[in-house]
């Protein structure tokens, strides 16, 4: 099962150590549209063994999921350093 992990931007080394195990960081971020807080987003680098459509598509997806959740989390400060999309 692929998953996919946002990290919020000030704990890095939990992004680090996801790469260290075969995830790999999407090109874009997502950030809170209220208050700029930004977390980086991680891929299970089985997304990327397949087709680049699937690999867009997959990107897409999970942008536009941890960006829903962001807004959410918002009103409560975003407490949660890193959300999982499984």
């Amino acid at each position: 099962m692929l998953t996919s992990i946002a990290i919020k931007e000030t704990v890095k080394w939990m992004a680090f150590q996801l790469i260290d195990q075969g995830y790999t960081q999407c090109s874009e971020s997502v950030e809170c549209l209220v208050c700029g807080e930004k977390y980086l987003v991680l891929l299970d680098s089985g997304v990327y063994q397949r087709d680049p459509r699937l690999t867009q598509a997959a990107q897409q997806m999970a942008l536009t999921y941890f960006a829903e959740r962001l807004r959410e989390s918002h009103n409560t400060g975003h407490p949660e350093d890193q959300f999982v999309m499984l």
